[in-house]
């Protein structure tokens, strides 16, 4: 599959999953820019206490392959 990047500029210094990926060992802190596939990209933000708190949808296909974004709150936090 082709391949993409998602920039996310904010919350700084959260770590961030990508496409409901808890499981990942040294997941990256925002900012950062990740290598995705072509497609839906779901990231989301974790709390200590397993909660969703930061969320957004970023889309990267041909004729977008570099996206940037800034999630959003979960408000209220959702539970994993």
């Amino acid at each position: 599959m082709p391949n993409g990047t998602v920039t996310v500029t904010s919350p700084a210094g959260h770590d961030v999953y990508i496409n409901g990926n808890y499981a990942e060992p040294d997941p990256p802190t925002i900012p950062c820019t990740l290598l995705v596939e072509y497609g839906d990209n779901l990231l989301e933000t974790v709390t200590l206490s397993r909660r969703v708190d930061f969320r957004g949808t970023a889309t990267v296909n041909e004729a977008n392959p570099n996206v940037t974004i800034a999630l959003a709150p979960v408000v209220p936090s959702e539970r994993l």
